[in-house]
């Protein structure tokens, strides 16, 4: 069943195993509410046995879906002050820098005398420096990335990064019961 059958009106109403998984907002979640109201059609969700074709399955599908809301952002309070905490204690987050530290300390050199990270690249690949990975080929993101991981641009061009893909980070508190949590950074920028 689609929701052009819905709009329609070749269906009565919309069935979902999960409330929380028909919306991920109580705006989105009331949009959908005006929409079946509008259309002439109704919302059951299977979890928790709520069909909002009555005004008690209504109440209590907004009452569910703003606690789902809270819930996520009370998730979300809870990793930012985890990352916060972890930051001020300098904990080193994802895994461990694989570049050698003479080429770290190169490129630090090299972007502290104004180069480029198009111009360190080059010169790496000119001289051969194979990459962290046993790569033959450098190139700007990963320049980047060596200066993120390494305490920043010397250069104030980019700022310490956390590293881009996701990584646990141990939560000291355990806000509201979740121990860990995950984090994603994005690296800085060059001019």
């Amino acid at each position: 069943m689609g929701l052009d059958q819905l709009a329609a009106g070749t269906a009565d109403g919309l069935v979902v195993a999960k409330l929380n998984r028909l919306s991920r907002s109580v705006a989105d979640f009331a949009h959908v509410l005006r929409v079946a109201k509008k259309q002439r059609w109704s919302v059951v969700a299977l979890d928790l046995g709520i069909d909002t074709s009555t005004l008690n399955g209504r109440l209590v599908a907004n009452i569910v879906m703003s606690v789902a809301e809270w819930k996520r952002e009370i998730i979300s309070q809870g990793t930012s002050e985890a990352l916060a905490e972890a930051k001020e204690c300098d904990v080193q987050l994802g895994p461990p820098i694989l570049v050698p530290k003479p080429v770290i300390r190169r490129i630090r050199r090299l972007r502290s005398n104004g180069h480029t990270l198009r111009a360190i690249a080059d010169q790496l690949n000119a001289d051969r420096v194979p990459t962290a990975h046993g790569g033959d080929r450098w190139h700007n993101p990963t320049i980047r990335g060596v200066l993120g991981r390494s305490g920043g641009d010397p250069h104030g061009r980019t700022r310490p990064t956390a590293p881009s893909r996701p990584v646990s980070v141990r939560n000291p508190r355990g806000v509201y019961g979740q121990p860990d949590f995950a984090a994603r950074g994005s690296p800085g920028r060059d001019p």
